[in-house]
C-alpha cells in the first residue's frame, strides 16, 4: 500500500509516518507538508491512498482532493477535517471516500483504509455481482 500523508502540521506527520511505519511495516509513506507539493507528487508517482488535511483552510483539502479524483482516480480519498463544520464541509463537497475529525490516531487511520479497500474488493466480487443478478 503506498500512502501519500498531506497536513500543513509537521509533527502530526511525524506521529502518522511513525504510526503506520510500525503497524503495517508494508505500507509506503510519503509524505507533504503542503497541498501545492502533495499535488506534484501524486501527479508524478501512483499512491493507493491520500490522507489530507489543512489546519487553516479546509478548501485547500477539498481543492487537492478534487484534483487526486482526476490524477489518480484509484486512490483512496481521505480527507481530516479539524473542525465540526469543517467536517461537514468536506461531506458537502463529495472530494473523499472518508471525512475524518481530528485529531486522527494511527489505528484510526489504518482501519478506514483498510475498511475501504475490503468493501472495494466485496463490491467488485464476480461472485457478489452474480447472485446480485
Amino acid at each position: 500500500m503506498r500512502v501519500l500523508l498531506v497536513d500543513d502540521v509537521v509533527e502530526r506527520l511525524d506521529r502518522l509516518e511513525a504510526g503506520i511505519e510500525n503497524l503495517q511495516p508494508s505500507w509506503r509513506i510519503t509524505r507533504a507538508d503542503d497541498v501545492r507539493d502533495a499535488a506534484h507528487l501524486i501527479a508524478a508517482a501512483p499512491c493507493d491512498a491520500i490522507v489530507a488535511a489543512d489546519s487553516r483552510r479546509i478548501d485547500r483539502i477539498a481543492d487537492l482532493l478534487s484534483q487526486a479524483r482526476k490524477l489518480a482516480p484509484g486512490a483512496l480519498r481521505i480527507a481530516v477535517g479539524e473542525s465540526e463544520l469543517a467536517v461537514a464541509n468536506l461531506v458537502k463537497a463529495e472530494v473523499a471516500h472518508r471525512v475524518i475529525a481530528a485529531p486522527l490516531d494511527t489505528t484510526r487511520l489504518i482501519e478506514s483504509i483498510k475498511s475501504v479497500r475490503s468493501l472495494e474488493a466485496m463490491l467488485g466480487s464476480a461472485a457478489l455481482r452474480e447472485r446480485i443478478a
